[in-house]
């Protein structure tokens, strides 16, 4: 699905990764652990694109990633940063319908409904999403991941951070059917997680 060949990421004069080589294939999960300033978020970000090669290049489906490739990755991507992009004014439902709008993902209201129950917003689904917890927030942006046509890739930044133990076990289960139905997940972790999954693979920093 996406192949780093001989990855380098250059902060200023600093080199944060050389030489990197990764293999994501569909029905993987991969954790990208270290510590802070590793490197971590930097490397995510450059899966997305959202941070240059400092050399090297990336290949989605086995072609480069240049021009109309990088849109072609983004329509199958899925980036959840560590601070949600949400309009803090406008409930979980409403943002929930504008990302999906945004990444031309349908989404209709039973769906919606059914995964803000199984994630535990419910309660709080007609609230503005800035008077949330940074939890529920956090909550509020991966519950599209639970929705049908997720994209086929996701990139998660610590998606664990804030959450409690049942939203924590939610998306633990999530994450397992979506790289069952032959899906791919790459996420960050500061060392090493605790968390358990079928196949998990670590790209230590």
């Amino acid at each position: 699905m996406l192949a780093l060949i001989d990855v380098g990421l250059q902060r200023g004069h600093r080199w944060l990764v050389r030489g990197l080589g990764l293999q994501v294939l569909g029905g993987q999960t991969w954790q990208i652990e270290g510590a802070n300033g590793a490197g971590k978020t930097t490397l995510l970000r450059a899966l997305a694109g959202l941070f240059p090669l400092g050399q090297g290049q990336m290949l989605w489906h086995g072609q480069p990633l240049l021009g109309d490739n990088w849109r072609a990755m983004r329509e199958h991507m899925a980036w959840i940063g560590p601070v949600p992009a949400q309009k803090a004014n406008l409930d979980a439902r409403a943002n929930l319908t504008l990302g999906c709008a945004l990444a031309g993902q349908a989404v209709n209201r039973q769906a919606m409904d059914a995964t803000l129950d199984a994630c535990g917003l419910s309660a709080v689904a007609g609230q503005p999403v800035g008077r949330l917890s940074q939890g529920q927030r956090r909550l509020a942006a991966l519950a599209r991941l639970g929705l049908p046509g997720a994209p086929a890739l996701w990139l998660l930044d610590e998606p664990f951070v804030a959450l409690d133990q049942r939203a924590t076990g939610w998306l633990q289960q999530l994450m397992q059917r979506h790289v069952h139905g032959g899906g791919a997940v790459v996420f960050t972790a500061h060392g090493q997680t605790g968390h358990a999954y079928a196949g998990l693979r670590r790209l230590a920093l």
